[in-house]
């Protein structure tokens, strides 16, 4: 064994220590952490996740429009820390863990393929993005498990693998089938963009290099086997279900979707569109979650027109200096901008925040080709591009390491602050609404010695059925105890068929959408949900005991 080879077992071995090491304490912290009672989305996540731990999951998460997005990767990559520990906590873990080797990875990624200067480049606006002076930001892109946001950093590894793919390399066509995979599973919104780059870089490659190349044959059934088994039991719940099958339901959806629904027009995409691109270097975070974006903003108009613009003009530069990944990663970036756009003008409904965020990610790869080329510029004309490249051998893994140590301080930290809103008196995502709620039902149950209820709510969104926050967390509670129990057919797409009414319910009960008000007051107490005067509840009720 030659001495690089017993660095790479060294280094391998040291890194395997930390890991279990990292393991041990995630999922001995885990265990002792008190148990929470999320609500809405959290709760279904949850729910998802728990279900995945069991093998019992084959569809994403689901959506509005009562279909659900398209397959389960999200929550089974969850599923495993889930597992070990049966917190729902853990899987904000997973998703820290999914983020920095997203982030981390992309930035390796590209100092190797397109050099030092761009790898920089992207480490500088990521130093940008992520460490703003904001106290909500940090959290919400590393830490936060809602799907949306959990296919940002990923999908800028996408864009790398697919550039890579493109200057003539087979061997990351695995990579881009799992990458690709796993951000249109979690969240369909980026499914066109997703088709068009890797498409692009596919059509690059056969008609630049011949698909005989070495290896070619080899890494296409490898990533054929990566498709079948991501993609296995999506297709497997689409055979079973026909007509009514999940990806069924989606096709029908996007193909005749609802008349009640209009898009938007192209002010407000091209509104969305460039704000999306300026967030990761806006020095504050204020994007709307769940509202629309609806302002025109005419510096990130002109920030987006700008790097666009910029883009082409270095495409076409580095085309023209056979500088061959430079140049398809700009190509790579101009069609997932133009894939975007549309994608925003196809929207059906309401224009949400949420639903334009993972369209940062292109803005972080553009603009750290743009930082990179104009360093690589500077440095060149001030003849020190020798000196530069001897000291970026030297210093460019250090910078990495500090970079990677500074981002996951910056997460558990972030875990941290979640943590502490969540178990604290203060919280935002453990309500004790919900947890008064279980507890209300499950007396009221025993008092009437009844064992399965009937979970029914009246809360209606943009003309189809929506589910009451507090009905979601209730749900998951008595699953999670083990208690028996069926929701209204009309959310069985939300809740699954594990839900299904079989008849033997002998109690129902409404959660309604209504304010709390001093009429409603009497049934909240007599169920014993003392809540402040002032605090608005889907309060629920017995609506009829069989």
């Amino acid at each position: 064994m030659n001495a690089r080879a017993k660095r790479i077992l060294i280094m391998g071995m040291i890194g395997a220590l930390v890991v279990a090491a990292a393991l041990f304490w995630i999922v001995s912290t885990l265990r002792t952490m008190p148990p929470t009672y999320p609500e809405g989305d959290v709760a279904i996540i949850e729910l998802y996740t728990h279900l995945a731990s069991r093998g019992d999951l084959s569809v994403g998460p689901y959506s509005r429009f009562i279909w659900n997005h398209p397959g389960p990767a999200y929550f089974y990559a969850g599923a495993p820390l889930y597992a070990l520990t049966g917190h729902g906590f853990s899987l904000r873990w997973t998703v820290l863990i999914l983020n920095l080797a997203s982030v981390i990875a992309a930035v390796i990624l590209l100092g190797k393929y397109g050099g030092r200067a761009y790898g920089l480049g992207l480490l500088a606006v990521f130093t940008l993005y992520f460490f703003r002076p904001d106290e909500e930001w940090p959290w919400l892109v590393l830490v936060d498990a809602w799907n949306p946001n959990v296919i940002i950093h990923p999908f800028v590894v996408l864009l790398v693998l697919c550039a890579r793919l493109a200057s003539g390399y087979a061997n990351v066509l695995p990579w881009i089938v799992l990458v690709a995979s796993f951000v249109v599973q979690t969240h369909i919104g980026n499914a066109a963009t997703t088709a068009s780059v890797v498409a692009t870089a596919m059509l690059t490659y056969i008609l630049r290099r011949a698909p005989r190349a070495p290896g070619a044959g080899w890494n296409c059934v490898t990533a054929f086997g990566v498709f079948v088994l991501l993609w296995g039991l999506p297709l497997l719940e689409q055979l079973r279900g026909g007509p009514d099958g999940n990806l069924a339901r989606i096709v029908s959806f996007f193909t005749v979707p609802p008349s009640s629904l209009a898009s938007p027009t192209t002010a407000e995409s091209f509104n969305a569109f460039s704000y999306a691109l300026q967030i990761p270097i806006r020095g504050t975070f204020d994007a709307p979650l769940s509202t629309t974006i609806v302002d025109f903003h005419q510096p990130a108009a002109a920030w987006a027109v700008l790097q666009l613009s910029l883009l082409v003009g270095l495409g076409a530069w580095a085309a023209r200096a056979r500088q061959t990944f430079r140049a398809v990663l700009c190509l790579v970036g101009l069609v997932a901008a133009a894939a975007a756009f549309w994608s925003i003008s196809r929207v059906q409904g309401v224009l949400y925040g949420y639903l334009v965020y993972w369209i940062l990610a292109i803005s972080v790869v553009n603009t750290a080709v743009l930082v990179g080329s104009v360093m690589d510029w500077t440095a060149g004309a001030v003849g020190a591009v020798s000196r530069l490249r001897l000291r970026s051998a030297v210093l460019w893994p250090v910078v990495v390491a500090v970079f990677s140590i500074a981002l996951t301080a910056q997460g558990v930290f972030a875990l941290h602050d979640v943590q502490r809103w969540t178990l604290g008196t203060m919280n935002i995502y453990d309500t004790p609404v919900v947890r008064r709620m279980s507890a209300a039902i499950e007396a009221d149950m025993q008092r009437h010695e009844r064992h399965r209820p009937l979970i029914r709510t009246r809360q209606l969104a943009e003309g189809f059925p929506g589910v009451s926050a507090h009905m979601a967390g209730v749900v998951w509670q008595f699953h999670k105890a083990g208690i028996p129990l069926a929701v209204d057919d009309r959310w069985l797409f939300v809740f699954r068929s594990g839900f299904r009414s079989t008849g033997a319910e002998d109690v129902e009960y409404v959660f309604r959408g209504e304010p709390f008000n001093g009429a409603r007051y009497r049934e909240v107490v007599q169920l014993g949900l003392l809540v402040p005067h002032n605090f608005s509840l889907d309060f629920m009720k017995p609506l009829r005991y069989c």
